[in-house]
């Protein structure tokens, strides 16, 4: 068995691109009234770039205008970003989050001083200040601030790493042209300033400008009428390099389409007006499945906003060609009490047969195992064992029974194990049992990360391997049980038996439940990974790093109360975009 490394959780910088060489002549860039669009624009752009890396998100010559190629470099949709922001106030939203207490405790103002201090931030404004001062400028040294302090709306998509990486900004310059009088004097020669390309807007012919920063990043910005769009990687919007670049068709008609007042990102994620919302996050199943999607059709999207009365959640279920099963009682009645995190989720069922198929079960098989499962799933981790060998527990319908015995134990034969090269035939055989209403397929598999020393073995001569796992699949009744610990499909199997009571007698009972969250153990559970993946004899300096500014953090996590994420009783999908109050119970 393979063990995968997972990526941090977090956001990204935006991604590096490359800076156009100057035009040999200096390019000076359009007419007087241009010019001050071009200016305005730009004191616009150059914050709202910093504004939009709110969570470590941030990450060019004329050209023939109107000759496009078929796509641009990245090739993103732009009418349906992957995470959208819409803000009252871009500058305030850090402090906003940090109204939640969970995130108040555990990010405290570090948040805020990242936003406020990382090196894009900072290299936009430089560039922003940098021209106030060579052209003279009197403005007021808290422009940027009252700048950020606008509405405004941030879509973002994944860069190739699956970290938040690329977005665009679109927003109404509004009142703050007579701010921003004094840039309407700026010279349109700036070394970091170029015309690139030009896009057209009922009619009109609208500018395309990079403005260059930190040396080798560079964004795009347009602007028309009070509109505003700013990209933060060329790739966005442009094929290939800068020095020639082409514009790609449908994103530049998208841009097009915003410029002149047709967005549609709400539309995007089945959202009303924002009205008097402080702040709304919305992120699309595309990014928070990572990838997973297609096993649960049935999930949409979360969303996160806030209002006078604080910050909300909710869960969107789109309608499905699937049966979605949300009865997740069975498995909470499985699940053994202490986990640290759980969530159950609707498996779509059509996609067990495909899946079962491509892991080696003969199609026969596959069909017969796949109509048997009801589509609910869940998976927990818990603080004596590891992040990497959860509990997973499924459910059969009831006509599966013994039947299946059979199939379950050949299905598990030929995809659990690895090749023992001191053992004949190369696998461990599988063992099996059968003790109170429950059948068992167990094998041992070699592995450095395994929670047994190979002292432990029946015969340890036979690894090769300082460890291994007790890799366990059972099944009881109905209920399907898996880990690659096998203690914890043994203490969900004295659930089951009433030896051991199952997390359902602390779940809410008037209500959906998918996702439970222990901090206190959560905590713990993160500091053993974190200190055991940083040996002080391997990784001095970042253990050190960790033990001073992640340990503190993971402390005041396990301060607070466990909670379940609720949604109402009578959930079910029956419509796109069906948005469903996502409630934290404090337990």
């Amino acid at each position: 068995m393979k063990h995968r490394r997972t990526d941090e959780l977090g956001f990204g910088y935006m991604s590096e691109n490359s800076a156009a060489n100057t035009t040999q002549d200096g390019a000076a860039i359009g007419a007087p009234g241009r010019k001050r669009r071009l200016l305005i624009a730009l004191a616009i752009a150059v914050p709202l770039a910093a504004g939009a890396g709110i969570l470590g998100w941030w990450q060019s010559h004329m050209q023939p205008p109107r000759e496009l190629a078929d796509s641009s470099e990245l090739q993103l949709d732009l009418q349906h970003p992957q995470v959208l922001i819409e803000s009252e106030s871009l500058s305030r939203l850090p402090k906003d989050l940090l109204a939640v207490p969970l995130l108040r405790d555990t990010l405290t103002e570090d948040l805020v001083f990242y936003y406020e201090a990382n090196p894009d931030r900072l290299g936009i404004t430089g560039s922003l200040r940098r021209i106030i001062y060579e052209h003279d400028l009197q403005l007021q040294d808290t422009l940027l601030e009252q700048l950020l302090d606008q509405p405004a709306q941030v879509a973002l998509w994944r860069g190739a790493d699956g970290k938040l990486k690329n977005f665009l900004v679109l927003m109404d310059r509004g009142g703050l042209a007579r701010l921003l009088e004094p840039l309407a004097h700026v010279a349109t020669d700036d070394t970091q300033l170029r015309q690139v390309a030009e896009l057209r807007v009922d009619g009109d012919a609208v500018p395309l400008y990079r403005l260059r920063y930190n040396g080798e990043r560079a964004l795009l910005f347009a602007t028309y009428g009070d509109k505003l769009v700013m990209l933060s990687n060329p790739s966005m919007l442009l094929e290939g390099d800068s020095e020639g670049a082409k514009l790609g068709k449908g994103a530049t008609e998208a841009v097009e389409a915003m410029l002149n007042g047709d967005e549609n990102f709400a539309d995007a994620f089945g959202l009303k007006d924002r009205g008097e919302l402080k702040q709304r996050i919305s992120l699309g199943s595309d990014y928070v499945a990572m990838g997973y999607q297609r096993f649960i059709p049935s999930f949409a999207g979360l969303r996160f906003e806030m209002d006078g009365a604080g910050w909300h959640s909710y869960l969107a279920l789109n309608e499905s060609d699937e049966r979605t099963n949300l009865d997740f009682n069975p498995i909470w009645r499985a699940m053994p009490m202490g986990a640290s995190a759980c969530v159950a989720l609707p498996v779509a069922p059509a996609v067990h047969e495909k899946m079962l198929g491509k892991v080696g079960a003969e199609p026969a098989v596959a069909k017969q195992l796949a109509e048997h499962l009801t589509g609910a799933a869940g998976l927990c981790w818990y603080p004596n064992s590891r992040l990497h060998s959860p509990l997973l527990i499924g459910q059969l319908d009831d006509k599966a029974g013994d039947s299946l015995d059979a199939n379950l134990g050949n299905l598990f034969g030929s995809v659990i194990g690895a090749w023992e090269s001191n053992v004949e035939g190369g696998i461990f055989p599988v063992s099996t049992s059968d003790a109170d209403g429950s059948h068992k397929w167990q094998r041992e598999v070699s592995s450095n990360f395994g929670q047994y020393p190979t002292s432990e073995a029946d015969v340890p001569d036979a690894f090769a391997t300082n460890g291994f796992f007790r890799i366990t699949l059972a099944r009881h009744g109905a209920t399907l049980l898996f880990s690659i610990d096998d203690s914890l499909v043994n203490k969900g199997l004295d659930a089951l038996n009433k030896r051991f009571p199952p997390l359902a007698d602390v779940l809410p009972k008037d209500a959906v439940v998918p996702a439970y969250l222990a901090p206190d153990t959560l905590s713990n559970l993160l500091e053993q990974e974190t200190l055991d993946a940083l040996p002080s004899d391997m990784e001095p300096v970042f253990r050190n790093a960790a033990q001073t500014h992640l340990m503190p953090k993971l402390k005041a996590l396990a301060g607070h109360s466990k909670y379940a994420l609720t949604l109402p009783a009578d959930s079910k999908p029956d419509s796109k975009w069906q948005w469903l109050p996502l409630e934290w119970r404090a337990l």
